[in-house]
């Protein structure tokens, strides 16, 4: 017999299980049950959406051919409510067609069991979606503590000079001479854009988490193509490179070739490994940023000579996480890195990391044609 699965908390792990059939239900509460599981069952698709709602399961199984409301609308509804939307859920059917396992794993679907019913299959199939939700679980959860470590200090940064600014104009503004006043005004407003800046990229990463978990909108953003993509790469990088006043630290060598994602989100991914490169690089230390096409991708490469990563962090990047912020203190949440792989992941492409510490970066995008 398999372990029992219990909670942190204690508590068994709730399985919700919905088919039409009683003969089934009744079968796979035999399977759980002696394994330590909490068993909840409906009998019907519109059943079912209410009592994962009202009890939140750790895993739902499903059948799909089911009167009414069918299996794929059930996930389709509990997939748009956030209190259910990563509760991992299990396809069971009498199917056994190739094409119409695709076709259920398409739905997003983190499993699919044809019946009938082997109660090893099952139970394995449980436990190890219980295993990934524990991981990802441990992901949030290491998630929230970065962001509960960066996000003040990096809304309170750009705060604390526009407040610190403005009392100087209000209190000394009769002694200030005129290029002191707009030297201040300069100062405000630098730090204003600083903030601006970081609500508009959390904004954005916001949308883009949305997006992810949406597989319309995913299918119908890679429908998109850039016909010409050097213009857009060229005027992005130039513009970060002129940002950080370092246009001669600034080689191009861009290929062009038909993409298959849209004009903005090239230009943004573009944006945000160029000002990371040149972020983590100092004056006269060369950014290059090179496209060639391989394996029927265009890939995207971007290198600096900089600060560099160790393993340990590449393999940690992810949202609002700093490399080395109490060492070296430096601007930014982290949420560029974040950024490109997101969208990058949302169009189906790959991206990699190679870095020397206190030597280079080399950061790869690879797109479909």
């Amino acid at each position: 017999m398999f372990n029992s699965k219990i909670t942190t908390s204690g508590k068994k792990n709730k399985v919700l299980i919905i088919d039409d059939e009683t003969d089934n239900l009744y079968v796979l509460k035999e399977c759980l049950e002696p394994e330590g599981f909490e068993v909840l069952t409906a009998l019907n698709g519109r059943q079912g959406i209410d009592t994962a709602i009202k009890n939140l399961p750790d895993v739902i199984i499903c059948d799909i051919m089911m009167p009414g409301i069918d299996g794929f609308e059930v996930m389709k509804y509990l997939r748009k409510n956030p209190q259910t939307n990563t509760i991992p859920f299990i396809f069971l059917t009498a199917k056994s067609d190739i094409k119409d396992i695709r076709e259920g794993m398409g739905t997003g679907a983190d499993d699919y069991i044809t019946k009938p019913i082997n109660n090893k299959v099952i139970i394995h199939s449980v436990l190890t979606r219980l295993e990934k939700k524990k991981l990802q679980e441990k992901k949030l959860d290491e998630l929230r503590s970065s962001i509960t470590f960066s996000l003040p200090h990096e809304l309170q940064t750009p705060l604390t000079a526009i407040i610190g600014f403005n009392e100087i104009l209000q209190e000394e503004y009769e002694s200030l001479k005129p290029n002191e006043i707009l030297n201040i005004s300069k100062q405000i407003s630098s730090a204003a854009k600083r903030l601006d800046e970081l609500i508009q990229r959390i904004l954005f990463v916001t949308k883009l988490e949305i997006i992810s978990n949406d597989k319309d909108q995913v299918s119908a953003i890679r429908m998109s193509t850039v016909p010409s993509p050097r213009k857009v790469i060229e005027t992005t990088a130039n513009k970060i490179a002129a940002k950080y006043d370092r246009s001669n630290d600034m080689i191009l060598n861009i290929k062009n070739e038909h993409v298959r994602i849209n004009a903005y989100h090239l230009g943004r991914i573009i944006e945000e490994l160029v000002d990371n490169a040149f972020k983590f690089s100092e004056k006269t230390q060369f950014v290059i940023v090179e496209t060639f096409i391989s394996n029927n991708r265009f890939n995207i490469s971007v290198t600096d000579y900089g600060l560099g990563m160790n393993e340990s962090e590449i393999a940690n990047i992810g949202i609002f996480m700093q490399f080395n912020r109490m060492l070296f203190e430096r601007k930014g949440t982290g949420l560029g890195l974040s950024i490109v792989k997101n969208l990058v992941d949302i169009y189906g492409g790959m991206m990699q990391i190679h870095s020397i510490p206190s030597k280079q970066t080399l950061v790869e995008v690879m797109l479909p044609l």
